[in-house]
Order: C-alpha cells, then sequence, then structure tokens
C-alpha cells in the first residue's frame, strides 16, 4: 500500500536551517569587511583631500614655504601635518613633501603607519628666476615655478 506524503520531514527542515544560517555569517562578514573598506577609502579622501589643501598653500604664498613638524590641521583637529623642503642642487628644484597622519582617539599615539599620506611635489627654487619670472641662462623654463 503506497501512501501519499504530504508535508516536510524533520530532516529536511534541519537542512534547510543550517543553509540559511551559514548562509547569514557569511553575508555578514562580507557586511563586516565591506564596512572595514569603507572606512579606510574615507581616511584615504580625507588625508589626501588634506594634504592637497596644505601643498596649495604653500604653492600659493598663504603659508610661508618652511619646514612645519607635526602641527595641527584647523580643518580636522584630529589630523596633523609637517612639511619637508629638500633642495635638489644638481636640478635646481626643491621637493617639497607634505605628510599627514590621523592622531589616536586619546591624541597620545599614532595609529598604524597605514594612516599617514604622503605627497611630494618638485618645484623650481626660486634664485633659479630672474626678475621677470623666465628662468636664468643654463635653467630649463619648462613645468611649475613658485616664487
Amino acid at each position: 500500500m503506497n501512501r501519499a506524503r504530504h508535508g516536510i520531514s524533520l530532516l529536511e527542515v534541519m537542512i534547510a536551517t543550517g543553509m540559511l544560517a551559514g548562509s547569514l555569517v557569511v553575508l555578514s562578514e562580507l557586511t563586516y569587511v565591506g564596512r572595514r573598506h569603507l572606512d579606510r577609502a574615507e581616511e584615504i579622501a580625507t588625508a589626501t583631500r588634506l594634504s592637497q589643501n596644505k601643498l596649495g598653500e604653500l604653492l600659493t604664498g598663504l603659508q610661508p614655504m618652511e619646514t612645519v613638524e607635526d602641527e595641527p590641521i584647523e580643518e580636522d583637529p584630529n589630523w596633523f601635518y609637517s612639511v619637508d623642503i629638500q633642495p635638489m642642487e644638481e636640478l635646481a628644484l626643491v621637493e617639497v613633501r607634505v605628510r599627514v597622519r590621523k592622531s589616536d582617539q586619546d591624541e597620545s599615539e599614532l595609529v598604524a603607519k597605514r594612516d599617514r599620506l604622503t605627497l611630494i611635489r618638485w618645484i623650481f627654487r626660486e634664485e633659479s628666476f630672474s626678475e621677470n619670472g623666465n628662468a636664468s641662462p643654463g635653467q630649463d623654463s619648462t613645468g611649475p615655478w613658485m616664487r
């Protein structure tokens, strides 16, 4: 005598529940990893914006072209900047290096090295230009320069 089956067995319910639980674990881990990457991308974007702003201030003369070490950034007090200026004698250039870093919550220790960004720009040295802004004899007149 064949008896028709109605409904599902307990074993089928347990297998389906296990598959659902496993899928939820995987999805929650993916969400966590995605959030970490989003936070890191936001930090990189902030560091890039702040370093470009500082470099722009230096190049336009809003801030003096001088070496600075670990000064807080007015726009965002959780970030600090340093400026390093190194002349390159053989090329009549100056290397301007702007570094920004994020401070820790208690501001007593630095966050990991990944929370730092360095922006480098080479500009012609001021003394390599004549009064009218043209390159002195023997100097290359191409590229950006600042007074």
